[in-house]
């Protein structure tokens, strides 16, 4: 560490993500020594500010002996000395909150995407709105997203009463994504697909492809 830390509060940031030059893993084992090496330098507290944390999908057994990353992941951070976690829409916040037994905080985006969503929905003067959810792990996160997007609307005058959430009907089978209607009405509904994040697209293409079939319009897809 370039630098006198002795004393300070210091703040780590690292997204946890494979690029062009460096792989994931090696980002996070940067951040752990980074981290260690500040305690170590006597900073008082160092908080690992992580946009977008690695490996926080599987967070619970799904099958015998599958990993659990999201607490191997928590563990070593943890043992890195870091006092608190800061982490962007993170995919499961329950999850975390359990993994970590340091103070975390999750930041969302919601009400950047309503402000968005409001403005130019009212520009169309949209009024038949639906929120997508592409499985029901999501229903939660879109309705938060509903009700920051409601109030924006009603604050611009707009006559839009209520938005409903419907959901992609989803399963996993043998790791392929089953699944061909969407629960609940979305025809001639401007449709927003929600979600935290977007890795290879499967999913939400199939869930945009299906709200197409049964007479919706895809609006816009907004993730973290």
């Amino acid at each position: 560490v370039d630098g006198n830390v002795r004393g300070h509060n210091v703040f780590v940031i690292q997204s946890l993500y494979t690029d062009s030059t460096e792989s994931v893993c090696g980002k996070f084992m940067k951040l752990c020594i980074v981290c260690g090496a500040l305690k170590d330098a006597s900073a008082y507290e160092v908080t690992a500010v992580i946009p977008h944390l690695a490996w926080a999908r599987q967070d619970r057994k799904t099958e015998s002996r599958a990993p659990i990353t999201t607490k191997y992941i928590a563990r070593m951070l943890e043992s890195c000395g870091i006092a608190r976690a800061l982490f962007v829409d993170v995919h499961n916040l329950a999850a975390e909150q359990n993994a970590f037994t340091v103070p975390i905080d999750n930041l969302e985006s919601k009400n950047l995407f309503a402000e968005y969503c409001a403005n130019e929905l009212n520009a169309k003067n949209s009024t038949n709105i639906k929120i997508l959810s592409p499985d029901s792990g999501g229903l939660n996160r879109c309705e938060r997203f509903r009700h920051a997007l409601l109030q924006r609307l009603k604050r611009s005058g707009s006559k839009v009463n209520d938005i409903e959430i419907v959901s992609f009907d989803k399963r996993r089978v043998e790791g392929s994504i089953k699944g061909g209607r969407i629960i609940g009405n979305v025809q001639n509904a401007d449709v927003i697909a929600y979600d935290d994040m977007i890795s290879t697209a499967g999913t939400m293409k199939k869930a945009c492809v299906t709200a197409i079939n049964e007479g919706g319009r895809i609006f816009a897809i907004r993730a973290t």
